[in-house]
This record gives structure tokens, sequence and C-alpha cells, in this order.
């Protein structure tokens, strides 16, 4: 019989708002696996299932244990509250079963129940504060690094992002609540609406309304989340409400809305949308040529014009140097987002030289930037500059002055900018080419903005070669031409520009603005920084000179010490291992290393540990043998909960074998069996004395069965001195039961 997996989404707690299908699926489920406080909150809905609940942190074991009673053959229920796909069990489960290599043709059958999230649930009591573009970020660094939840905070924090944080406190975990306050006062306002909400829909529902500044004041635990609005949020006769746009593109009071449909991301209606593409008349199919109407556009042939493939296009003109008298120019505008730029003609300005600078800027509106006359510099040579910005971000150009380069050459600088990205070109003078040639340097990004210009023949221009280059930018990729000196052209010809692909020009491009930042970027394109993002592969384990061995070497200390490098670490542990975490993603080079030099790894979490003595170095080693046997046999091997097998080497038991789960004890040529230590708590107690004299080749055949009888019965988490109470008899050795001490609960509730 085929198994199947249902992870099941009950939404907040109450009856009313789970789902017809997650009733269903409990009921017809054969096991329900889940966290101790959701197994209370559907009590009402179980019969006869058999119940796997653990406690909290212990997602992962529900995972394993769900998808070994499925593959028993069994129909098994994980519950989640809110959704079982947001922070809850779906993903853990999926986890689990692609590391057993299961495919959905072949393998058990899964089906996620979806339910009502915690964003939902809260937002419906405290008003409508997610009526915009949200987020929900988890404060819980069990299984993510802290850093990457902060850096989060403050991107959805300079984003204006509403934010729902989930997990935001816990006994253990205090300081996460009170950091994210502070990054998020740092982009947004005190007094900033934030509502909290505990328990929605519970026997316990309490929502609070509040502000950023004051809302440590109030009860925050993992029951609750935690809703913070955005810059346009609002309280209202008590209630949270989040506008559903910056500006007002509807009218609440009118039947007929002003804005229809086809009105809709229009400039002059909506302003603050990003500019559209120009539809023909007449036509309403995608892909039809588009019309575009630039002033302008009659100049130009058809050969010489640039259609761009995402966003706007740019015309630039650029008027004959022939025009000009007194000297070689060559002026180039550039534009970004749909902007058009004339370049004015030379033979307007006394003195022969010329400054044209033109810069236009996404949302419609263009700057003009006017230099000072030519005539202030020495030779009569002009300096053009275009510069372009999308996006909100301006970008300074600064071009030399060219009377300090003599043969009276120009330098001509395009820029663009996109998003908030910032390309800095430098083109190097033009004293180092002899001739009084120029160089043009064109680079532009829109963030899809294509830019189309036409090229003059440098014959066309008397006095002095030129340099005209055609630059275009797609789908928000930065392009940066590199012009070539003139000095390698003689005779003050024309320089070449040669292509690449848009993505090394892209990635060109950013890198030369992170220099200009003090940024360094790796050759992928991507900042230092953003490494942190990617995935890391933390490699950990166990680390001991041997089983009975207790001392390392000088010689195996500088191997570790090297294996382990500035980033990794080792920590010391009561169990007679180093504990090593090292990131790599290359395992097997370091447990080789490891290996060679005599060291003996173990796996760590919850597998089958052997302790032994250090049979007082050997002079009692009579017991070693069945010590390593133990290990080889046992070692690592995957257990409901970790397992601790102490064995000591005489009567003495000085490394305390009786007080670990399973204690052997050698004596008088036998072994003494102790089983069902409690080894934590302040209850902790020795294991009972269940067997004398059992014979040595009897004793690892004993152990084996006791452990596989643990592996296959006990539940997820259940340490095995509980399992031990619950089954009563292990191999013909009973359970009995021990005087109860009362001893008062902790106050941190341990």
């Amino acid at each position: 019989m085929a198994g199947k997996l249902l992870i099941i989404g009950f939404g907040p707690g109450s009856f009313e708002h789970i789902t017809k299908r997650a009733r269903e699926a409990i009921e017809e489920s054969e096991v329900i696996i889940g966290y101790n406080t959701y197994v209370d909150l559907i009590r009402g809905l179980l019969t006869d299932q058999e119940i796997v609940r653990t406690g909290m942190t212990e997602e992962v074991s529900r995972a394993q244990e769900a998808v070994r009673q499925a593959e028993a053959g069994k129909k098994v229920a994980v519950i989640s509250s809110g959704d079982a796909g947001v922070y809850g069990m779906a993903g853990l489960v999926y986890e689990v079963l692609m590391e057993k290599g299961w495919s959905r043709s072949g393998g058990v059958e899964v089906e996620i129940i979806p339910g009502i999230s915690a964003i939902n649930s809260s937002a419906s009591l405290l008003g409508a504060p997610v009526m915009h573009d949200a987020c929900t970020i988890s404060l819980s660094d069990h299984l993510t690094p802290w850093e990457l939840i902060a850096r989060r905070v403050e991107a959805a924090a300079q984003a204006d992002f509403v934010i729902a944080l989930y997990n935001p406190r816990s006994g253990r975990r205090t300081r996460q609540i009170v950091e994210t306050q502070r990054i998020l006062l740092k982009y947004r306002s005190p007094e900033t609406p934030v509502g909290i909400v505990k328990s929605a829909y519970r026997d316990r529902q309490h929502v609070v309304l509040t502000n950023l500044r004051d809302m440590l004041d109030h009860d925050i635990g993992m029951l609750t989340t935690v809703i913070i609005g955005n810059a346009s949020t609002t309280v209202y006769d008590g209630l949270m409400i989040t506008p559903r746009g910056y500006q007002r593109k509807y009218t609440l009071n009118a039947d007929v809305q002003p804005l229809k449909p086809h009105q809709r991301l229009k400039e002059e209606a909506e302003p603050w949308a990003l500019r559209q593409w120009d539809e023909p008349s007449g036509s309403d199919s995608d892909d039809e040529d588009w019309d575009w109407d630039e002033p302008g556009e009659s100049d130009w042939d058809e050969e010489d014009a640039g259609v761009g493939a995402s966003a706007a296009a740019t015309a630039v003109s650029a008027e004959r140097a022939s025009e000009r008298p007194g000297g070689g120019s060559v002026s180039v505008a550039e534009a970004s987002a749909g902007a058009a730029v004339s370049a004015e003609r030379a033979g307007e300005r006394p003195g022969g030289g010329s400054v044209s600078v033109a810069e236009a800027s996404a949302g419609g509106a263009v700057t003009a930037v006017s230099a000072g006359r030519a005539g202030e510099r020495p030779g009569g040579g002009s300096v053009s500059v275009a510069e372009a910005s999308a996006g909100g971000a301006a970008t300074a150009v600064s071009a030399e002055r060219a009377g300090e380069r003599p043969g009276g050459g120009s330098v001509s600088v395009a820029e663009a900018s996109a998003g908030a990205a910032a390309t800095a070109v430098s083109a190097e003078r033009a004293s180092e080419r002899p001739g009084g040639g120029s160089v043009s340097v064109a680079e532009a990004s829109a963030g899809g903005a294509a830019t189309a210009v036409r090229p003059e023949r440098a014959g066309e221009r008397p006095g002095g070669g030129s340099v005209s280059v055609a630059e275009a930018s797609a789908g928000a990729a930065a392009t940066a031409v590199s012009a070539g000196r003139a000095s390698e052209r003689l005779g003050g010809g024309s320089v070449s520009v040669a292509e690449a692909s848009p993505l090394q020009l892209a990635l060109q491009a950013l890198q030369l603005v992170d220099r200009s930042r003090g940024i360094e970027t790796a050759a992928d394109g991507l900042p230092a920084g953003a490494g942190m993002f990617r995935q890391q592969s933390i490699f950990e384990l166990a680390v001991s000179p041997g089983v009975a061995e207790k001392r390392f070497t000088a010689k195996q200390m500088i191997t570790l010490a090297d294996v382990v490098g500035e980033k990794g670490s080792m920590e010391y542990t009561p169990h007679h291992q180093l504990i090593v975490r090292v990131p790599t993603d290359n395992p097997d080079e370091i447990t080789s290393r490891l290996r060679a030099e005599g060291f003996l790894l173990a796996p760590i979490g919850d597998v089958a540990q052997l302790k032994a003595c250090d049979f007082c170095n050997g002079d009692k080693g009579d017991a070693i043998p069945y010590a390593e046997e133990l290990q080889r046999k046992l070692g690592g091997l995957n257990v409901p909960k970790e397992l601790r097998i102490g064995l000591n080497g005489c009567g003495m038991a000085c490394y305390g074998a009786v007080q670990e789960d399973i204690g052997i004890v050698y004596r008088k040529q036998k072994f003494d069996l102790f089983l069902g230590g409690k080894t934590v708590g302040r209850n902790a107690h020795p294991g009972q004395p269940v067997a004398e004299g059992i014979e040595p080749e009897q004793l690892v055949e004993t152990i084996e069965r006791i452990v596989q009888r643990y592996i296959s019965e006990g539940h997820p988490n259940e340490r095995f001195h509980k399992f031990f109470k619950r089954v009563k008899e292990l191999e013909g050795y009973r359970h009995q039961e021990l005087p109860v001490f009362q001893i008062e609960n902790a106050v941190c509730g341990d």
C-alpha cells in the first residue's frame, strides 16, 4: 500500500477558519504529526489517529518521521498553523524527500493544503494594513543567520514595504526585535503605525495598535505577529489602514472613475508611473513594430535609426563640424528614458569652439546645463558632455578644459546612469594623441532605454579628426564603450570602437562605478558583499583521537588547526570530542586529511555515540576490542534523539558510564548493563542496573538489538530513558518505576 503525505495549514487556529479540505485531510489521516500546541488546537477534529507530537525547534525531526511513516505505507498528516508553505512544514518535508532521492512519479504522494497565514489573519483584525506591497520576515535565527535577516529588514525598510514580522521574540531570543526596531527607525518615522496581534482568532487573542517608537513597550512573543506600516499607512478610528497607492489614482466619491483603463500609466494622467511604449494607432497587437513619434525623427535615415527593445528610445542629433568655423569639434547629446536632446550649432557661438551639455532624466524632466564659452579656452577647442540619468539619480561628469590639451583637440564624454548606479567614463587627454585628434566615449544605461546616435563621417569635418560613437543599452544593462587612443591613428583620423557583448560591457561599466566608490567587485561583477546571499555550505563533524585514546599529538593539532582555518571553528564538548565546523564545498578533502592523521571522525546531531574511557591509558585494556566493535557497528547511526553509550573498563566506572543512556561496565571479565540514564536536567539519574555478568561474546549483539528497536519504535526526539519507560521492556530487561521527586518548574519554563 502506497503512503501519502498531507501537509496541512489549518489557519490561525479557530475551527471556523479551517478550510473544508483541511478538515477532510485530518479526518482521513492515520497519523498526525505536529508541534504540541498545534495538536492541542485541532484536538476536537481528532478521532483514533496515532499522534506524534514534539516540542519547539524540532521541525526537522517531524519532517523525517512523517516521510518514514509515509514510506511505510501510512497516510500521514503534518500540521502547521497558518499556511504550511509560509514558514511551515511544506518546505522541510520536501527537503527530506529530496535528500532521499524522491520523485513525484515513483515516490509517496504529497498534497499541500493551504491555510490562512498569520499576515492575513492579523491584518483582518487590525483593519487593512496590507493593501500595498508587503513582505514577511521571520526574526528567528534558528535556521537563518542573523546578519542576513538584518540585511533583509534594512532592504525592506528602505523600499518602504509594509512588513509582517513572524517569530519576533522568544524566551531566549530577545535582541532580534530590538535590533529590528533600530534598523527601521533609520528609515521610517517614529510615528509609523504598528499593529501587534497575539494569538489571532484563538482564545487568548490580543490586539494592540501602537507606533514604531513605542512598539517594544508591549508584549511580543512567539505567538505574536507584528505588522509595520509604510509611509502612507494611517490610523483611523482605531483601525490601521494602508491606501491602495501613494498617489490618488481614483476618486472615491465619483460613480464613474475619471481615468479610463486606456488612460492609466499615461504621463499626463499618472506622472509617477514608468513611461510606457507608444502603441501604433488602430493596432492592438504586441507583435507590431512600434511607431515612434519623437522630435527630430524626420532628420534620420532609416538605417541610422536605432530602436531599443525595452522601455524608451532616445534620438540624438550631432551637427556637422563643417558648420562650425574655427576648429573641429564634436558634439554628442545623449538622453535616457525617451527624452530627445538637440545639440546647438557651434556657428552660433563666436570664437569657434562650443560647449554643449544636455541632460535628460526619466520622468519627463529635462535639464539643460550650460558650460562656459570655448573662448575662455586657448586653442579654440571644444568640449561636449552629454549626461543622462534615470530613476532619479543624477550623474556628474567632469570634462577638463581643452586649453590643457595642445593642438586644439576635443573630448566628448557621454554618460548615463540607471536605477541608482552612476557610471563614470574617463576620457584620456588629447595631448597624448598627436595630430589633434579627438576621442568620444559614450556610455548609457537607462533601465531598458535604447539610444540611437547618428554617426558623422570624419571626412565631413575640416580642421581635425573626430569620432562619433553610437550607444545603446537595453533591459537595465549599462554599456561602457572604450575608445582607443587617437595617437595610434596618425593624421587625426577617426577612432573605431570595438564591440563587446552587452553582458560584458554592462559588467565593465558596473565595475567602473564600484571602483570609483571604493567598492571591490568580483570577476563575475557581483559586489564582494553579495556572497552572503548565496547559500554557504558548512561542514560539521565530530573529531576525536580514537575510541580509547584521549590524547592528541602535536602534529594532529597542527593539522586540525590548518583544516579549520580562520573561517572555521572548533568547539570543546564534554563527550570526548571536538565539534569542527568548516565552510567548504569539498568535505572529502577535509575528512581524508584528518583520517590520514589518525583521527576518529563521526557525524553530529541525533546519532549514536560510543563514549569509552581511557582504560587507564591502556593498562586495563581487556574491554577495548568490544568498545571498538561497538563503534564500528553503531557509531554514527541515526536515532530518534542523541544516544550515548558509555563503556568503562573497570568497576570504578570513573568515566561515568552508568550516567549515560546505555551504560556498560567491564567487571570480572564480564559486563554489567545499565539502561535509561537521564543525562540532563535537575532530576538527572543513573541508568537502571538491568543485568550483571553478560558474557563478552553476547555484549555487542545485545546492544545492537536494543539500539535497533529504539530506532524503529522510538518517536522523533524521544530520549532513550523515556522510550524505555514507554515500552516497559527491552530484550527481556524490564523498566522499573523509580521514586519520583517533586521539583518545582524553573522560572524560565525549561
